[in-house]
């Protein structure tokens, strides 16, 4: 399966299942995105998953689509002036 995210902090372990495993990491992502302030976050945080999204394109490229969207409308949201 090749995915590098760290579990998370408080050491709940990941789901057997691949798209459980997925879904939990997109939706970790997203509460990340939904709370940063500055679009320079939002790269850093690109930078740091890359390969943990090459790989959910991968897996399931429609999930990729809508993360990126999700992410693309945050950033907007930043560079407009919305906090």
């Amino acid at each position: 399966f090749g995915m590098t995210v760290n579990a998370p902090a408080d050491d709940i372990p990941w789901p057997e299942d691949p798209a459980k495993r997925w879904q939990d990491w997109m939706m970790r992502i997203k509460n990340q995105v939904s709370k940063m302030t500055a679009t320079w976050q939002i790269k850093k945080l690109g930078e740091k998953e890359n390969d943990n999204l090459k790989s959910l394109r991968q897996f399931k490229n429609e999930w990729a689509n809508e993360l990126i969207a999700y992410i693309d409308v945050r950033w907007d949201q930043l560079n407009n002036g919305e906090r």
